[in-house]
C-alpha cells in the first residue's frame, strides 16, 4: 500500500507547527498525527505511541433549514367499486303505536215502508213509492216490495228503482205493478232502508 510521506515542517510564528506532504495514487486507509502535528500513513495501519488516527473529514455541520413544502400530487385514478355487502339483519318490531280515536259512527238505519191494495181492471198499471220524507236528514239506498193476500196470479212486476227528487235525490223507492187480466185484488208493499246524509 502506498503511503504518505511528510516531507517538510514549518514552525510558524506563535509556536504552531504545519506539515507539508505529498500523497501517492492511492488514498491511506489510517492516518497519524503526533502531537506536534505531524501526519503519518503507517503501512501497517498502526499508529505509535504519541499518535492519534487523523480523520481527513471536519466535523459534521449543524442541520440545513426544512425545504418548501412540495406541490401537491395529481389525483390518482377512480378505484373500481367494491362488492356489495351482505344484507344485514332484521331489525326489532316498533312499538305498538297509540290507539285511535273512536268513529263517530252513524245513526241506527231507518225503515220506511209503504203499503196499498190493487183492484182494478185488467190492463192497468199502478206504482206505490215507500218514502224517507217522514224522516228528516235521511236517504234511500235500498228498498224493494212484498204482497199479502194470496199468490200473484196475472199480476206483473213491471219495476223496482230508486225514486228521486228534483235535486236527483234518492228520497224513496218505487215498485210498479201490472194487472193484465182482471187478477184478484191483491195487497202489495213497498219498503225503502233510509239512512242518515253524511
Amino acid at each position: 500500500m502506498a503511503t504518505l510521506t511528510i516531507a517538510a515542517t514549518i514552525l510558524l510564528a506563535g509556536g504552531g507547527v504545519a506539515a507539508a506532504a505529498s500523497a501517492s495514487s492511492a488514498s491511506p486507509s489510517v492516518v497519524c498525527r503526533s502531537v506536534l502535528g505531524v501526519l503519518r500513513a503507517p503501512s501497517d495501519g498502526a499508529c505509535k505511541k504519541g499518535e492519534a488516527p487523523f480523520d481527513f473529514a471536519g466535523a459534521r455541520g449543524p442541520a440545513g433549514p426544512t425545504g418548501p413544502k412540495g406541490d401537491t400530487g395529481a389525483t390518482g385514478p377512480k378505484g373500481d367499486a367494491g362488492a356489495t355487502g351482505p344484507t344485514g339483519p332484521t331489525g326489532p318490531a316498533g312499538p305498538t303505536g297509540p290507539a285511535g280515536a273512536s268513529g263517530g259512527g252513524i245513526d241506527p238505519i231507518s225503515v220506511g215502508t209503504s203499503s196499498t191494495t190493487f183492484a182494478f181492471p185488467a190492463g192497468e198499471a199502478q206504482t206505490i213509492t215507500a218514502s224517507c220524507d217522514s224522516i228528516p236528514g235521511r236517504i234511500a239506498t235500498g228498498g224493494g216490495f212484498g204482497w199479502v193476500g194470496g199468490p200473484l196470479d196475472g199480476w206483473n212486476v213491471l219495476r223496482s228503482e230508486p225514486h228521486f227528487d228534483a235535486q236527483s235525490t234518492p228520497t224513496g223507492w218505487d215498485v210498479q205493478v201490472n194487472n193484465p187480466g182482471g187478477a184478484q185484488p191483491v195487497t202489495i208493499r213497498a219498503w225503502v232502508i233510509c239512512v242518515p246524509i253524511g
